[in-house]
């Protein structure tokens, strides 16, 4: 039978009261059970994991810190495959990059600081660790009333690479192209950044599958930048004119290229 790997991730450095009334934790799959404070969260934790050892609302700033070195623990003794982090600012990685005696080996953030934090990105570069974005689908989505123009640039771009030959086949089989969404997957993956399409619906995953992106023919430069343009102009709530610019979008995409995951 197949080896069961494990890899862990361990959420954010410490908890705020803000995050339960924020717009991702209120609409995430990811939080089933919804609560309204850092204090009745812990509360509703099973009794045998409170008895693990004391909460960690007692001791914000280094709780997390003993958090990882278990999970450290766990990775010398070949429990863990890897170990990860969520949500970490730029000091607490410093701090973590001080500390750890291995890992992180990945960094799971919004698109938004991929593209956007460049210190924090440029401290991921240097230590090796993989970037994964898990916001990609809901960010692109939610975007695209403020950015319509930004949009359809992303959906044209993807028609075009459904018609690209490879061998003489289509590259998407369907002859229908690549949605918006799709593209930005592609075209992150082709960066080297690890993507979690985060749905439930059988259909979209099948979509938005591993092999779909992989098979997803090469950007070239020019399509890459405009991507990009189109991914910022999203992000920012300013949309493209009718040439594909937007004031400041241009300097923050070449400033933006320097920090590829790549």
């Amino acid at each position: 039978g197949r080896e069961e790997c494990i890899h862990a991730i361990l959420q954010y450095p410490r908890c705020y009261d803000t995050l339960f009334t924020s717009h991702l934790y209120l609409n995430s799959p990811n939080f089933p059970q919804k609560y309204t404070s850092c204090q009745e969260e812990e509360e509703a934790l099973d009794e045998t994991i409170k008895l693990t050892g004391s909460s960690p609302l007692l001791d914000k700033d280094n709780a997390w810190k003993r958090s990882y070195r278990a999970l450290e623990e766990l990775y010398h003794h070949g429990t863990l495959e890897s170990i990860g982090v969520s949500n970490f600012g730029p000091a607490d990685m410093e701090s973590l990059y001080d500390l750890s005696t291995v890992g992180p080996h990945v960094y799971q953030g919004t698109l938004r600081t991929l593209l956007l934090e460049e210190e924090l990105v440029e401290g991921l570069v240097k230590h090796g660790v993989h970037y994964q974005c898990y916001d990609v689908v809901s960010t692109v989505l939610e975007g695209k009333g403020d950015a319509q123009r930004a949009y359809e640039m992303l959906e044209r771009i993807g028609a075009k690479l459904g018609n690209v030959q490879r061998n003489g086949v289509i590259a998407n089989e369907n002859n229908v192209g690549y949605s918006g969404v799709q593209v930005v997957l592609g075209w992150l993956v082709q960066r080297g950044v690890g993507v979690i399409p985060g749905t439930f619906n059988l259909q979209h995953l099948v979509e938005n599958s591993p092999d779909v992106l992989a098979s997803m023919p090469r950007f070239t430069p020019r399509e890459a930048l405009d991507v990009e343009m189109a991914v910022l102009a999203l992000l920012r709530g300013e949309d493209l004119d009718d040439e594909g610019t937007a004031s400041g979008i241009a300097s923050a995409v070449n400033e933006a290229r320097k920090h590829t995951m790549i």
